[in-house]
């Protein structure tokens, strides 16, 4: 929700314009929306991120993963 201003009249009118829209907010549309921002997904792109950057970072984790698993 946006208003223009900081002020009691935006806040209150941004909040109307919201309560009167008809389009209603689905939660399976949300949760989606949710779902991107998950520490799973964060984790698993930050990861592919660090490997094509630096391919010794990918050689290094799986190593560390390894070992955390024995």
């Amino acid at each position: 929700m946006f208003f223009h201003a900081q002020t009691v009249d935006a806040v209150a009118d941004a909040i109307k314009d919201f309560e009167a829209d008809p389009a209603p907010i689905s939660p399976e549309a949300t949760m989606a929306w949710a779902r991107k921002f998950s520490a799973k997904r964060f984790r698993r792109q930050f990861t592919g991120y660090l490997a094509e950057i630096s391919p010794a970072y990918l050689q290094d984790d799986l190593r560390r993963r390894e070992r955390a698993q024995t």
